[in-house]
């Protein structure tokens, strides 16, 4: 069975009892119930919170449930704690949702409904009270349908996520035991659909659900977070072929070409995710390096990662700068310097591993002059006065 099948069947269920109820009650009190029917669905969103502050307060064995997982997670994991729980809490969260609204409405059902309908008369013509309750029946079905199974639709879409991600080459999907593998065709799935009409008519509803807060009360989007961890494994599966890169002490075109095309295939991947996955990227490389950089070797990083920002990274630039770099030592060629320097400027990786090594390039006289007449020619648009003084200090040009 297919998840948009299930789905429709569910789908059918929900409104044939629907139909059945409206048929039974009328308009009034149709309208009646759905009124209820989504003041349960407001107040299990509001008490969901309440309840998962009370199940991480749980006694386990002199620990909180929340103590209890922290102390859990592996050490190299520790200093992300505060990114994990909220995640947590927000799949705890849509389960304790669905619950909630459950019971909340066998409840407004059982006493709250009986109470409200002395108070709401039957409708007076019956062809309008049956025909009439019927579809509003319908509608009270719809509903009931739309609250239960969007958020179990989005939670399906998030973990379908999460099988694009690639590990050493191999996808997550692919170690998964064979009897799984076999029975669950992953991109089938993501095609199904259900879950196509689920992210026209029911995102917004499901994002809702799927958001909270972290410790410091910055808004945490179960999705985004997903999409980070999706987009930074791309991006390390890019950077892992690094080492399968053949150096031999030197840059040649081909080690170069396979740089460069890493780092243009880094820049597409940015380029494709959105700004909030980016700046989750940020924030998870920031808390990273706070949890695994000691602060004092943290200063003398080349690199400032308490102000990281990938989004600002023009990989692109980096992969043209290499290039010109072998152009510099290919005695062949002629580099174009002005370019170089152009590109070296506006490099926020290589033009600060360079500069963080304190020694100054040493150049033939000649070729001093040509990259001190290209730094000159670079406008405020190319540089500021920073970068002007960093490169100029970089080939000891005074």
């Amino acid at each position: 069975m297919t998840l948009t099948s299930s789905a429709l069947i569910g789908l059918g269920i929900c409104l044939l009892f629907g139909l059945l109820f409206g048929l039974h009650r009328g308009v009034k009190r149709s309208v009646l119930r759905i009124v209820l029917l989504l003041l349960c669905a407001v107040g299990a969103f509001f008490l969901r919170d309440v309840v998962i502050g009370a199940l991480w307060q749980i006694d386990m064995d002199g620990q909180t449930f929340e103590e209890m997982l922290v102390s859990g997670l592996p050490e190299e994991m520790a200093g992300l704690a505060d990114k994990i729980v909220p995640i947590i809490n927000i799949i705890v969260g849509i389960v304790v949702y669905i619950l909630l609204f459950l019971v909340l409405q066998f409840l407004s059902w059982l006493i709250v409904f009986p109470i409200c309908k002395i108070f709401v008369k039957r409708d007076k013509s019956e062809a309008t009270r049956r025909l009439g309750g019927m579809l509003t029946g319908l509608l009270a079905g719809l509903l009931v349908f739309y609250i239960l199974e969007v958020p179990m639709l989005g939670l399906t879409d998030t973990i379908l996520k999460l099988s694009d991600v690639e590990v050493d080459g191999q996808k997550v999907t692919d170690t998964l035991p064979e009897e799984v593998a076999s029975q669950v065709d992953f991109d089938a799935l993501k095609e199904e659909p259900i879950l196509s009409l689920y992210r026209t008519v029911g995102a917004f509803y499901y994002n809702l659900l799927a958001t909270t807060k972290d410790a410091d009360g910055k808004e945490v989007k179960l999705n985004t977070q997903i999409d980070a961890i999706v987009t930074s494994a791309a991006i390390a599966g890019e950077v892992t072929k690094m080492s399968e890169i053949n150096f031999e002490g030197e840059l040649t075109e081909e080690n170069v070409g396979e740089i460069q095309t890493m780092l243009r295939n880094i820049e597409t991947i940015k380029n494709d995710a959105d700004p909030e996955t980016l700046e989750a990227i940020n924030d998870l490389i920031r808390t990273l390096a706070d949890s695994v950089i000691p602060e004092e070797e943290k200063e003398n990083f080349p690199i400032d990662l308490d102000n990281f920002d990938i989004s600002a990274i023009d990989f692109a630039n980096e992969a043209d700068l290499i290039g010109d770099m072998l152009a510099l030592q290919d005695e062949t060629k002629e580099p174009d310097i002005d370019q170089m320097m152009k590109h070296l400027a506006k490099s926020d990786i290589i033009l600060p591993i360079l500069t963080s090594q304190n020694e100054a390039i040493n150049l033939a006289e000649s070729d001093k002059a040509k990259v001190e007449s290209a730094i000159d020619k670079l406008t405020p648009e190319d540089a500021d006065a920073d970068t002007i003084a960093k490169l100029k200090a970089l080939f000891d040009i005074a």
